[in-house]
């Protein structure tokens, strides 16, 4: 599992608090994995680099850890800044010369870790295809399609390493109308247009953001994409066995599959937890997830219970481990 947990003596005492568990409730959607692929940007050289970049002021790291401190007992990390920025209102749109339309939007924060960003609105028509990267590029989340459309329409992508950000929103292509044989064309301003010559959009996006997520403790399974930076991978204490070592994690291997390191957010901070999928006794696949109550919120100890929309916006990063018992080079993983 991520090293970024708290010390061995800490979790041990969290195992106590096993028995104050919470389910999360089967509507809230967990939003499909991303496509892969590469940004257009990457690869066309008629791209130019010229698109509108915002500098977000970042927080008083100080006084945020003084406040964590309060907090309870999760290991916060981060606090998100607000925004309300929409592709409307930020971002360049830039046609190709082929006719295709892409929207990029640069946000940075100086001094942060990672950023994310939070979306009151996060709609993707078919066809329509959103990544996002780091200033190095090397690395790139996405394709988010249509497939990753949440029911209500409130998202949260994944922490990308470093200052800056990029969204980068490739559209699909107009398409034309098919003849109607009863429908010659319209009239479109003074002009009458042939229905062969009608062209239309497949949908229309809607990529609100509503913040952006500023990390100011370092995130280990992003060190590798730092140059600067050795990799987090193998740092674990002496007590975190890893799973694929045997004889102790021989009869866990099945389950591995289950745990997953959650991205929670919760009165405006996000923080770390663990957990992972229960299926029900009869099977359903409905797909709850077990964890510590301290993870939901502990009002005992000044830290409020997550909303129903701060859930929505929760993150799970599964399959973070070595390929074997010996620790090798950085992993890769899979987030909900």
């Amino acid at each position: 599992m991520f090293n970024i947990l708290k010390p061995c003596k800490m979790r041990q005492v969290y195992l106590l608090l096993v028995g104050l568990l919470f389910l999360v409730s089967s509507t809230i959607t967990f939003a499909q994995p991303s496509k892969g692929g590469l940004p257009l940007s990457f690869s066309d050289a008629t791209i130019t680099s010229d698109f509108e970049a915002i500098n977000v002021p970042s927080i008083n790291v100080d006084q945020v850890i003084a406040e964590d401190a309060q907090k309870g007992i999760i290991l916060w990390v981060g606090r998100t800044i607000p925004l309300d920025y929409d592709m409307s209102n930020a971002g360049t749109w830039t046609i190709l010369p082929n006719g295709t339309k892409i929207w990029r939007l640069k946000l940075s924060s100086l001094g942060a870790k990672a950023l994310g960003v939070t979306y009151s609105d996060f709609y993707i028509p078919e066809g329509g295809k959103l990544y996002i990267y780091n200033d190095n590029k090397n690395q790139v989340i996405g394709a988010f399609t249509s497939e990753n459309n949440p029911d209500q329409r409130v998202f949260s992508t994944e922490l990308i390493q470093g200052e800056a950000l990029t969204l980068e929103y490739i559209a699909p292509k107009t398409i034309k109308q098919k003849p109607d044989n009863n429908n010659f064309g319209k009239f479109l301003g003074d002009k009458f247009v042939p229905s062969n010559q009608l062209s239309i959009n497949k949908d229309i996006p809607s990529i609100s953001i509503s913040g952006l997520i500023y990390v100011y403790r370092d995130v280990p399974h992003l060190a590798k994409y730092d140059p600067t930076k050795d990799t987090g991978f193998g740092a674990s204490n002496e007590c975190q066995v890893n799973v694929n070592c045997s004889p102790e994690g021989d009869n866990w291997q099945v389950e591995k599959r289950s745990v997953a390191e959650m991205f929670i957010l919760g009165g405006g901070g996000w923080g770390w937890c663990t957990g992972a999928l229960i299926n029900t006794t009869n099977n359903s696949g409905t797909p709850y997830f077990l964890t510590a109550d301290h993870c939901h919120g502990m009002p005992d100890a000044g830290s409020a219970y997550s909303t129903p929309t701060e859930m929505n916006q929760w993150q799970f990063y599964f399959n973070y481990e070595s390929s074997g018992c010996v620790t090798g080079t950085e992993p890769t993983y899979n987030t909900m």
